[in-house]
C-alpha cells in the first residue's frame, strides 16, 4: 500500500483489514496434488489405511469374519511378531475356544508380552520365525523397544529414519520345526507382522502349506518389503492354491489373480484363503468392492 494512502487510514482500520485477508487467504481451498490425487486412490482400495485397526479393517475382519472361518472346537492360531500382545488378547476375545501362540524374539518385548498374557490359553514363545532355524542379528532403535523390531536394519535406519540402531542375537525357529516338536498338525489361522520378513516365515511352513495344514494367512505388505526384496509374486508362487484379498474396513477386496499392479509397497493387510478349504459360497458374504471415497479415520 502506497505510504500516503495508508497514513490517512487509521492503524486500528488497517489491522482488522489485515486479518479479514489472511482469513481470506487461509480459508482458500487447497489444491490437490498428484500425490494427494494417488493417496486418496489408494485409500479407497485398502492401501494407507494404517491410522488404526478400524480403517485398516483389521479390526472387522478379527471381530466379524475370523469367528466365522475359524470355528472349531479347539482351534490353533498364530501371532508372530507379537509385539506386547494386543493382537493375541484380540484372538482370546474373538476366539474363546482357541490356543495361540505368541511369537516375540526380543527379550524385553516379550517381558512385556507374558506379563499382559498371563493365560494358559496363550503359549509365549522367545522367538522368531523365518526360513531356517538358528540365530540372528535383530535390530531396533537404540533407545527403546519397538514395533518396529525387524530381522532388517534397513527398516529402522532408512524406512524409519532412526539416528541410531541397536543390534542383539535373537533365536529362530520355522513354522514347520515348532509344530513339529509341539505336536501341532496344523494352524486354523496365523497373523504374521514381522517388518518385512513375512515371506520368510511362510517359506519355513511350506511342509504345512503343501499339505493343506494352513488354511487362513493373514499378513502385511508394506515398504518393508522392498528392504526384504520380496515382491506379492513370491507370496502367489509359494501359495498358488490360496485365494487373495485384501482388508477394507467392512470387508475383503478380491484381488484375484496375479497381475505386476498388485505391487504397491505401502500398508495393507493382505488375507490368503486356501480355496479347497474355504469354497467361493463361504467367501461371497464377506466380498467388499472399492470405495468411493476414503476411510473416515477416527484416532482412538
Amino acid at each position: 500500500m502506497n505510504n500516503s494512502i495508508k497514513a490517512l487510514i487509521p492503524s486500528r482500520i488497517r489491522r482488522v483489514a489485515r486479518s479479514i485477508l489472511e482469513e481470506m487467504k487461509t480459508a482458500q481451498p487447497k489444491v490437490a496434488t498428484p500425490w494427494d490425487v494417488l493417496y486418496g486412490a489408494y485409500k479407497r482400495i485398502g492401501i494407507m489405511n494404517y491410522e488404526n485397526d478400524e480403517v485398516s479393517g483389521e479390526l472387522a475382519f478379527t471381530k466379524t469374519i475370523l469367528p466365522i472361518l475359524v470355528s472349531g472346537p479347539r482351534p490353533v492360531a498364530f501371532d508372530v511378531g507379537a509385539n506386547v500382545g494386543d493382537y493375541s488378547k484380540l484372538l482370546l476375545e474373538v476366539l474363546p475356544r482357541a490356543q495361540i501362540h505368541a511369537f516375540e524374539p526380543s527379550a524385553e518385548t516379550y517381558n512385556k508380552l507374558t506379563g499382559r498374557l498371563s493365560t494358559p490359553r496363550v503359549t509365549s514363545v522367545m522367538k522368531g520365525l523365518s526360513s531356517v532355524p538358528g540365530k540372528a542379528s535383530f535390530f531396533d532403535y537404540s533407545d527403546r523397544a519397538s514395533a518396529h523390531a525387524s530381522l532388517h536394519g534397513s527398516v529402522l535406519s532408512e524406512l524409519h529414519h532412526a539416528a541410531a540402531v541397536r543390534s542383539f542375537e535373537v533365536a529362530l525357529t520355522t513354522l514347520d520345526q515348532y509344530c513339529d516338536e509341539q505336536g501341532i498338525p496344523g494352524i486354523d489361522f496365523i497373523k504374521i507382522d514381522t517388518e518385512g520378513n513375512e515371506l520368510e516365515v511362510l517359506r519355513g511352513g511350506q511342509k504345512r502349506i503343501e499339505c493343506g495344514l494352513l488354511p487362513l494367512i493373514q499378513f502385511e505388505f508394506n515398504e518393508m518389503n522392498v528392504v526384504s526384496r520380496s515382491f506379492l509374486r513370491d507370496f502367489y508362487q509359494l501359495l498358488k492354491s490360496y485365494e487373495f484379498f485384501r482388508l477394507m474396513p467392512s470387508g475383503l477386496l478380491p484381488l484375484g489373480s496375479y497381475s505386476p499392479r498388485h505391487e504397491i509397497f505401502a500398508f495393507q493387510n493382505i488375507l490368503a484363503v486356501r480355496k479347497a478349504s474355504y469354497s467361493s459360497e463361504v467367501m461371497r458374504p464377506f466380498l467388499v468392492s472399492a470405495l468411493r471415497e476414503p476411510p473416515v479415520t477416527n484416532n482412538r
